[in-house]
């Protein structure tokens, strides 16, 4: 099997979590920006390093999956963390592979325009000039579940 491929049995395990949950709120844990110490001008235009990370946790009846992630270059530095709040109906608790393919396939793009919005709302108050995340592409933010066999 190739990385992070999906067996059938994976789908199904995906598409039973989604029959039962709900998600239950979209909340901001981090908004921040902050100008960093420089010397002398500042770039006209500078590339910045984007990062972007994803948490989980699953209990009896919710889970919940968190993007964080930071923007910076050299003078600039913005942080947000934004989770998905699901809730679940009769069942049990997915196993941990389960709840990271649906991050993977169904959170993530979930979370990505909140993600995006929080950076260029924030980045727009703080520096009078919204940074503009590039185009993120499906796949690009997940967790590898090779290790989660």
């Amino acid at each position: 099997m190739v990385d992070n491929e999906l067996t059938d049995e994976d789908l199904s395990a995906i598409r039973d979590l989604i029959q039962r949950s709900e998600l239950r709120a979209i909340e901001f844990h981090e908004v921040s920006a902050r100008t960093l110490p420089f010397d002398g001008e500042p770039p006209a235009q500078e590339d910045a390093n984007v990062s972007i990370q994803l948490e989980h946790r699953a209990e009896t009846k919710e889970f919940g999956i968190r993007m964080i992630g930071s923007v910076t270059n050299s003078t600039k530095e913005v942080r947000v963390a934004v989770a998905a709040e699901y809730d679940m109906t009769a069942g049990e608790t997915p196993v941990e592979r389960t709840i990271l393919m649906f991050a993977n396939e169904v959170a993530v793009m979930s979370l990505c325009p909140y993600f995006r919005e929080g950076v260029s709302s924030v980045s727009a108050k703080v520096f009078n000039d919204p940074l503009l995340l590039p185009t993120i592409e499906r796949g690009m933010i997940k967790y590898d579940i090779s290790d989660n066999v």
